[in-house]
């Protein structure tokens, strides 16, 4: 059997489109997930798919991917629910409307995205049903919104139509490299030889580039999320407000997630870079919650010597993260208090997903620093499906032509590794 030209190790947002683009531009390629097609982030999130409150090295990226979310129906048959309906940020005080006051000038994001500072009066325009007092925010008329798992799901179906191979249930344990080059995985299955690799592997990214040199610090931030019933329609805009976070799906129902505070369950990847994240915990102490517990006791049984057959990349289906109901309850009490007359909608399920979040909050994007034909993808820090699209797209231009057509330099992986702090992100996220 040929090896594949390329080895896309991961089955979300980023893998999924690395494949379909590398097959359209005729590389063999092979993806393999250790789980089922968007079974992790790239199936849990809110579904939010924005240019508007961006780090600025961010923005080329998310303007490429609304494209093609906006093509996609056109491209793939298929439209993965995307509505683009605008993306909406409202300011209950003035010290957040200033944000999204320098935001807006440092970007320029009236005459490069569309967007605008809107009033109160333009708020309750925007989203009449809405209840509240704003001191005012910004929009995006052009962004939008879409269904993560549907998407995932419909880029793989597409990557296979383009000829690539994906495999799912197979866990790859090491890349495996050769005179400074990576040659191929290791995996549950077997070795698999290739001409490069990319490591798309979310939360579990660093565990696979670790043992090359490579310095990519991740914690798990668990982000919860919630649906109700379907409920009458009365918006197209995805929302965030101080205290819930929303949009309104095709088929009526409401997805629902929690602005502010982030769980943060410590792991050991967690603890050997905390040094790293120290200065975003201290500048930002109120957001986070931390968690001391099974998550921590789960990675220490599993990398214990004696736990013959345990696999360091996957958890029981029995542990999945649980969703933090405290979380749930407040959201759907912030949502009711937003939209009265729709009642107290039923939360017809919640779940929870592990966000890779990088100390700066910015993605790492780009050939390895250290192994040559090895491609990084990782650290999105909750941008993932916004960027994805235009994240795989990138990456098949650079495993193919060297480089991308869109500037990724100030997400180099190495800036972790260089000397100083890495790069701030200054998004108003």
């Amino acid at each position: 059997m040929t090896a594949p030209d390329v080895i896309v190790i991961g089955g979300g947002i980023v893998g999924t489109t690395t494949a379909y683009y590398l097959a359209q531009r005729g590389a063999r390629v092979a993806l393999l997930e250790k789980g089922v097609i968007a079974g992790e982030q790239s199936g849990r999130n809110w579904g939010f798919i924005r240019r508007q409150g961006r780090e600025p090295a961010e923005i080329g990226l998310a303007a490429r991917a609304n494209a093609i979310y906006a093509g996609m129906e056109a491209e793939l048959g298929e439209s993965g629910g995307w509505v683009r309906g605008g993306n909406l940020r409202v300011a209950e005080d003035e010290a957040k409307m200033a944000q999204y006051q320098d935001w807006y000038a440092e970007t320029d994001a009236g005459r490069t995205l569309g967007t605008r500072l809107v009033s109160d009066a333009d708020i309750r325009a925007l989203i009449p049903q809405m209840r509240g007092d704003w001191v005012g925010g910004i929009y995006t008329a052009e962004d939008g919104h879409a269904d993560p798992d549907r998407v995932t799901r419909a880029f793989a179906a597409a990557a296979e139509r383009a000829g690539a191979s994906i495999e799912s249930d197979i866990t790859v344990l090491r890349i495996e490299t050769d005179g400074g080059r990576a040659t191929g995985v290791m995996t549950t299955a077997g070795t698999r030889p290739a001409g490069a690799v990319v490591c798309a592997a979310g939360i579990w990214t660093t565990r696979l580039l670790r043992p090359h040199g490579i310095k990519l610090p991740l914690r798990w931030v668990r982000g919860t999320v919630s649906i109700t019933e379907p409920l009458p329609a009365f918006t197209d805009l995805a929302v965030w407000t101080p205290r819930v976070a929303f949009r309104q799906r095709r088929d009526g129902r409401v997805i629902l997630g929690m602005s502010g505070s982030s769980d943060f369950d410590i792991t050991l990847d967690s603890l050997q870079d905390v040094r790293q994240f120290l200065p975003n915990y201290v500048k930002n102490w109120r957001l986070f919650r931390f968690h001391l517990g099974r998550m921590l006791l789960d990675d220490l049984r599993r990398r214990l010597p004696d736990s013959v057959g345990a696999n360091p990349f996957r958890w029981p289906r029995a542990t999945e993260p649980p969703p933090n109901l405290g979380k749930v309850t407040r959201s759907r009490a912030a949502f009711a208090s937003l939209f009265p007359e729709l009642g107290k909608p039923t939360t017809e399920r919640s779940w929870a997903g592990y966000i890779d979040a990088t100390p700066d909050g910015l993605p790492a994007i780009g050939a390895a620093p250290q192994v040559g034909s090895l491609y990084i993808a990782g650290g999105f820090s909750g941008h993932g499906f916004g960027l994805g699209p235009a994240v795989g797209e990138a990456l098949s231009q650079i495993v193919v032509d060297g480089r991308s057509s869109i500037d990724l330099s100030a997400l180099r992986p190495e800036r972790f590794a260089e000397r100083g702090r890495p790069i701030h992100a200054r998004s108003v996220t």
